[in-house]
């Protein structure tokens, strides 16, 4: 894999889950918060934190495999608003937070 993607994989990872330069990274701000906040739909879009979270996700295993990233298994639909999963305990949003 030459540089430029490298590095490219390299930033996602950062802004994602730590190491970001811009301030706390998804991840950071995600565990911040209970599951009940983040399932709270009561935001300026209507969106509540963990749909935008799988959103984001999902999109970082596109793209990173696109790059050819090695990346966990995707275990969420394959489309850019997954669907919550069936079950939204605190353990399922832990789950979904440490991907």
């Amino acid at each position: 894999m030459d540089n430029a993607r490298a590095y490219m994989i390299w930033l996602a990872e950062a802004e994602f889950g730590g190491g970001s330069f811009n301030g706390p990274s998804l991840v950071e701000t995600l565990e911040a918060l209970t599951p009940e906040e983040a399932l709270s739909t009561e935001t300026y879009e209507g969106y509540s934190a963990w749909a935008v979270a799988l959103h984001v996700l999902y999109f970082k295993h596109s793209i990173g495999r696109e790059l050819g990233a090695r990346l966990p298994e995707y275990r969420y639909e394959e489309k850019g608003w997954p669907a919550l999963p069936d079950h939204t305990s605190g353990t399922a949003y832990a789950s979904m937070v440490g991907e």
